[in-house]
């Protein structure tokens, strides 16, 4: 633990090399406890591969639902709708409200993968006000562009908006809401 804070300290310095420093110091010591914080550390900061590395190898000791969804996501980001799907069916027989918004999570996320709008709008209805990360933000604001409510444009680019910076997709919202409204009001 006192190496996860020594992180915190270098991440209010913006001293980026010291919190992973601190953050592999604090993994080495405990997998278990720190694969989350490390891996969300490299997905932001470093580079998605090494946190998918440290993501799938807690999954393949502990069955854990936020490492999955957190998995899932990148696994997304990179395309693989088949490795959601695979991840989809090792947690399907989970039981709760919790396995049942993950299990809707992957297919939103399958169906994100696929560019299947359709299947996405539907599925992103349980989701809205349970699921708050950069991506799923960023999912959201895709589905009400593609369904044309500029209400729901405007609410899921601020949510979008408030979140940190991810893997550019404030800028890819941006460009998607330039050409939307290129194309509304020509």
């Amino acid at each position: 633990e006192v190496h996860a804070s020594r992180s915190e300290i270098h991440f209010a310095m913006n001293n980026v090399d010291g919190a992973e420093q601190s953050l592999l110091k604090a993994y080495e010591l405990n997998e278990y406890a720190f694969a989350p914080l490390l891996g969300r550390f490299y997905a932001n900061y470093r580079n998605i591969d090494k946190a998918l590395e440290i993501f799938e190898k807690h999954l393949s000791v502990y069955h854990d639902q936020t490492i999955a969804m957190q998995c899932a996501e990148i696994y997304c980001l990179l395309n693989k709708a088949d490795k959601i799907a695979g991840l989809k069916n090792d947690y399907q027989s989970d039981s709760g409200n919790r396995a049942m918004l993950c299990s809707f999570y992957f297919d939103a996320l399958i169906a994100f993968c696929k560019k299947d709008m359709a299947t996405l709008k539907d599925g992103v209805v349980p989701l809205r006000r349970n699921i708050n990360t950069p991506l799923s933000a960023f999912m959201f604001f895709c589905v009400d562009i593609h369904n044309d409510d500029l209400n729901a444009i405007r609410e899921s680019y601020n949510i979008l908006l408030a979140h940190p910076n991810y893997l550019n997709l404030q800028e890819q919202a941006d460009n998607i809401l330039l050409e939307y409204l290129k194309k509304s009001f020509m």
